[in-house]
């Protein structure tokens, strides 16, 4: 069992190294994403004896896909294009549903956010010491001409997530050590200028902080360990008010975030859902077809929101299907923070972020963020195994 659980690992982070780095930063190579996702899903038949556990939530997003195709051959003219993308999805969930199975044969999810921290600092040191410039109307620096600000803010934004999830709170030294790497990828997404992932950090952190605080284990247990952390998170304060007022107004991300006061500086956004409202109407109930925003819009580029996307590609129905799981994601995470749930406030976190970037991004054509979902669904699956003794 060992021996598969290691090739097990071994192939999805050879996996989420390619898609998260090797791809954005040097292009793909050609069927190397299939051939991997073949031997991570033969590794995981193999685990789990032939046997496939298949999540509630994960279904409903095999029966957008199903209702996509169906949908989409009604209504797409370019039948090739649509089959191309669905395919694309089908097979990033057909990876989900392998990770899933791998994370609740293991009975944890750690092994993967260390995974896809790994993979993102990578990317990080990647753009640091060999970082190209990008021009996204404003100069911003990402690993290459490949890599898109935006994608490449929101693998920070996983990254800084994967780090809350190694931290303890009661070894100062290591806590110190995560903080000191999502500084590292907090100045990646500076050097990236995507204003989004800025606002994604206070919020993925505040959620953290605010949902970890527990009153009355501070006024019966404050302590020497509490005094050296808020003394530390002074200092940092002060580092992050100095670099504010001496260095971060000249940077690209500034003068992005500068856009947003300006006349016309969230425009293309609100075009975008404007002409995403315009579509749904005239098709409310099945869409105009999966992935088919940037055709029939005009605008040559999709919604940049997966929710704009959604509402216009696939309509009511396939709103229904997509965004179920957010509801049951949503509620499950209550019941489990009620419960006592021990860190609950790191996977509140999570779902919250993925909730707003969706507001800047299209979850179902990045892989990363459909792993992130499924890392959530392992983890609350498996807590309620460890409260209820069986999974969800």
């Amino acid at each position: 069992m060992l021996f598969k659980k290691r090739l097990a690992i071994f192939f999805v982070a050879i996996l989420m190294l390619y898609q998260i780095w090797y791809a954005e930063d040097f292009g793909t190579i050609p069927m190397l994403l299939q051939v991997l996702a073949i031997f991570i899903v033969a590794i995981t038949v193999w685990i789990n004896g032939g046997k496939i556990l298949i999540s509630k939530k994960i279904i409903a997003w095999f029966l957008f896909g199903l209702f996509s195709l169906v949908s989409g051959f009604v209504i797409v003219t370019n039948k090739e294009v649509l089959l191309s993308s669905i395919i694309t999805y089908l097979s990033f969930l057909v990876l989900c549903l392998a990770i899933y199975n791998l994370c609740v044969s293991f009975g944890s999810t750690k092994w993967l956010t260390d995974i896809v921290l790994i993979a993102n600092m990578v990317c990080a040191l990647s753009v640091i010491l060999f970082g190209e410039a990008y021009n996204n109307g404003i100069q911003v620096k990402t690993m290459g001409p490949l890599n898109n600000p935006n994608y490449l803010g929101i693998s920070m934004l996983y990254g800084i997530f994967a780090c809350l999830v190694r931290m303890d709170p009661k070894n100062w030294k290591e806590t110190v050590f995560h903080y000191l790497i999502i500084g590292i990828f907090t100045y990646v997404i500076i050097l990236s200028g995507s204003r989004s992932s800025l606002i994604g950090i206070v919020i993925l952190l505040l959620t953290y902080m605010l949902l970890g605080i527990d009153v009355n284990h501070i006024r019966t247990r404050f302590n020497v360990r509490h005094i050296i952390y808020f003394i530390t998170l002074v200092i940092a304060g002060c580092f992050i008010i100095s670099y504010i007022v001496t260095d971060f107004i000249n940077t690209a991300a500034f003068e992005r975030l500068l856009l947003l006061t300006r006349e016309g500086g969230t425009s293309g956004r609100t075009n975008l859902y404007d002409i995403a409202l315009e579509l749904f109407i005239s098709s409310p109930f099945i869409g105009i077809g999966y992935n088919n925003f940037a055709t029939v819009s005009g605008m040559g580029y999709f919604s940049h929101s997966v929710y704009a996307e959604t509402l216009a590609c696939t309509g009511i129905i396939g709103c229904i299907l997509w965004f179920a799981p957010y509801f049951t994601c949503a509620n499950e995470l209550i019941k489990l923070r009620k419960s006592g749930f021990e860190k609950n406030n790191r996977w509140i976190a999570l779902f919250v972020l993925i909730v707003f970037m969706g507001l800047f991004g299209i979850t179902y054509y990045v892989l990363q963020s459909m792993v992130m979902f499924t890392v959530l669904f392992s983890q609350i699956d498996l807590e309620h195994k460890n409260i209820c003794g069986n999974l969800k």
